[in-house]
């Protein structure tokens, strides 16, 4: 049996509507246990995937483990940092209209726009990130920043703020880029 309309949304909002490992925006509720092997259609056997870590993670049970740690550390992230109220509605807006891509548009034009001007008339440094944040979200997460205190690729966290897991903590924010 599948998860409920009310765990998959309930596990999608836990995750700020992203993915659990990379988070990208648009994430699927996925079994960690699959329904084939026993899996409950619970909360706790939920993870948030896009498309591409699904198919990394998903069916193979060795990573089960790692899944699940990285979709708990995810949750405690998002726990700690409340989304926007733009962020968290248009997620919830793309998450009802599915795959209908006029729909998506819809959504998704106005949003931008409306984030356009918000960067334009950002007049701070921490006005500025807030406005980008929500948009690179979704794509500065395959920028690899080097944590300055070991070298290491850090973890993106959304807008400039990047967690280096070698350090075990956050970093900060990074204003500039490469």
């Amino acid at each position: 049996m599948p998860f409920t309309e009310k765990i998959k949304l309930e596990a999608k909002k836990k995750s700020h509507f992203k993915c659990c490992v990379c988070q990208t925006p648009f994430a699927e509720v996925h079994h960690i246990i699959p329904e084939r092997e026993g899996g409950p259609d619970t909360l706790e056997n939920a993870a948030p995937l896009c498309g591409g870590c699904h198919q990394k993670y998903g069916g193979n049970p060795e990573l089960r483990k790692q899944l699940r740690e990285m979709r708990d550390h995810w949750w405690a992230l998002c726990s700690q940092k409340a989304p926007s109220t733009h962020d968290k509605s248009i997620y919830e807006k793309l998450d009802r209209v599915g795959n209908d891509v006029g729909q998506i548009k819809s959504v998704i034009i106005p949003f931008l726009e409306a984030r356009l001007k918000e960067i334009k008339a950002a007049d701070s440094i921490d006005g500025l990130s807030s406005s980008f944040g929500v948009l690179a979200s979704g794509t500065a997460s395959s920028i690899q920043v080097a944590c300055p205190r070991c070298g290491k690729p850090m973890h993106y966290l959304g807008g400039l703020e990047y967690h280096c897991k070698d350090c075990d903590g956050p970093v900060g924010k990074v204003v500039k880029l490469g």
